[in-house]
């Protein structure tokens, strides 16, 4: 389940640096946050 939550956080990283918009970051943000919440 980690293991997951770090990949698709890893895909959301290099989404957003690819599109360099603030949303993708914020949106980075959030899956970041959700996912250290889920990982405790």
């Amino acid at each position: 389940m980690v293991y997951f939550l770090k990949k698709l956080l890893t895909s959301f990283l290099i989404y957003g640096i690819n599109a360099k918009t603030a949303e993708a970051f914020i949106f980075c943000g959030l899956i970041w946050l959700l996912s250290a919440i889920i990982s405790g």
